[in-house]
């Protein structure tokens, strides 16, 4: 698969390829990049991940995520329920890969296909215009964890200090659960629910923690408890240096507990101590998780999102998925 010149995309099966070649990129590689996160999460959305690789003239350069899902002729490529699903490409290259990526589409009759970049990325609007993708702009607030915990709550909005202090006077613990995946199940259908939306995950979901762990990724599963009552739980993984905030929250029924606020708290406070030099919150979807979410002491980042479709790629979609294919 070529995009130019001296640029090819390779198939690997090979992890420590992809390691290799993520960080040859020269980009922060985020647990939303690591080769066994991604393979996990094709058994979580019911997708295919095709791992790619960006070489120059025989040299590893960068890598691609590339998760497909069909449906009788539908096919989508990294429409996903989490972010930041691109190219990992030192900028200089980053036109060639493109090229390579929409023939790839083309040759693989994809209807859509997203490639996200991180926050972290040193990738811009301006580098992306051009390129035969529409360009948008989405958010989320990174928080510098790499200074020490007595900073960081000092650097928490007045309402998050309070709010953490009522939980804990309310009697909400960060506890050990028996069974720490249904309690993330469930606050996850429920919270979604509660939305009128889906939360993305048709395959299998949730992972087992020690999944997650064989990912090579460092894992905090914090499951807050009210008496005998479990009212959430809130997953954040780490790699390298970078911390993401995956999945969770609190049942809906629990939200005046301010167990959210407390399970983030301790979020940012395992990151700094465990060596995470930054920690994304993940996702800006609305204005009211974008309220919570700033109360962290975070910057607010924004990061570009390509996107190609065909015309009424989303009507042939919904015709396969009533067809029962797939």
């Amino acid at each position: 698969m070529s995009g130019g010149p001296g640029i090819e995309l390779a198939e690997t099966r090979d992890p420590e390829r992809w390691a290799v070649a993520a960080h040859a990129s020269g980009s922060t590689v985020t647990p939303f990049h690591s080769y066994g996160w991604l393979d996990l999460a094709a058994r979580m959305t019911r997708t295919r991940f095709t791992a790619l690789i960006a070489c120059v003239d025989g040299v590893d350069v960068g890598v691609v995520p590339w998760l497909s899902r069909t449906r009788g002729p539908v096919t989508t490529v990294n429409w996903l329920p989490f972010p930041y699903v691109g190219p990992l490409i030192p900028l200089e290259h980053l036109s060639g890969v493109l090229r390579a990526l929409r023939r790839l589409a083309r040759r693989r009759r994809a209807v859509v296909s997203q490639f996200g970049f991180s926050p972290l990325a040193a990738v811009g609007r301006d580098d992306l215009e051009g390129h035969g993708f529409a360009v948008t702009q989405d958010g989320t607030y990174v928080v510098d964890t790499s200074q020490d915990v007595s900073r960081l709550w000092a650097g928490l909005e007045g309402r998050a200090r309070t709010k953490v202090r009522r939980a804990e006077r309310a009697g909400v613990v960060l506890a050990a659960a028996d069974d720490p995946e249904e309690v993330l199940a469930r606050v996850v259908r429920e919270a979604f629910s509660a939305r009128g939306m889906s939360p993305g995950y048709t395959g299998d979901f949730p992972p087992r923690a020690s999944d997650l762990a064989r990912c090579g990724l460092r894992v905090r599963w914090a499951v807050a408890r009210r008496g005998d009552d479990d009212v959430g739980a809130l997953v954040t993984l780490g790699l390298g240096t970078a911390g993401q905030v995956w999945q969770g929250g609190v049942l809906p029924q629990h939200r005046s507990t301010h167990a959210n606020t407390l399970l983030h708290w301790d979020s940012i406070r395992w990151a700094s101590e465990n060596g995470l030099h930054t920690l994304d919150l993940v996702g800006l979807p609305d204005e009211g998780i974008e309220r919570f979410k700033s109360q962290f002491g975070g910057v607010r980042r924004t990061y570009p999102v390509l996107q190609r479709s065909v015309p009424g790629w989303f009507r042939l979609q919904r015709l396969a998925v009533r067809g029962g294919k797939g």
